[in-house]
């Protein structure tokens, strides 16, 4: 190799690294912002999520709701669930499409539960949302 050609080999190698460096400066300029903020967004609902006041008897509806798809003997009582639902201002979409994470939580825990004892299960939720139960009149035995 000559002395002539060894410079511009060396001045390749150079704009080569150079174009490298700037393509990968330039993601790294426009992917560092949006990577921190998904990581925000994501941190910022968690966050909100965790202290929303959900709505009162919510909780209450989606148990029963749970109870009467999962439950083969048990339905949901037309006029108190309405009544209730009208009482406490919960509506359809606060049943299916709203669930904040708390209580998407708490009505699959309470699914798998009804899964794993069908029977002592059911009939918990019968004696706590049926017509003699502590809690809303919300349940009735088909």
């Amino acid at each position: 190799m000559n002395a002539a050609a060894r410079p511009a080999t060396l001045a390749n190698s150079a704009t080569r690294e150079a174009a490298r460096s700037e393509r990968f400066g330039l993601a790294y300029r426009l992917g560092l912002p949006i990577v921190l903020w998904v990581l925000f967004a994501n941190g910022a609902t968690h966050y909100r999520d965790r202290h929303i006041v959900p709505a009162v008897g919510l909780r209450e509806v989606v148990e029963a709701e749970v109870a009467s798809r999962l439950c083969p003997g048990l339905r949901l009582d037309d006029a108190s669930f309405r009544r209730f639902s009208q009482d406490h201002g919960i509506n359809h979409s606060d049943l299916y499409q709203k669930r904040s994470v708390w209580l998407r939580k708490d009505a699959d825990a309470l699914e798998r539960d009804l899964r794993a004892d069908p029977e002592g299960g059911c009939r918990h939720m019968l004696d706590l949302y049926g017509r003699d139960g502590p809690a809303p009149h919300l349940l009735a035995v088909r």
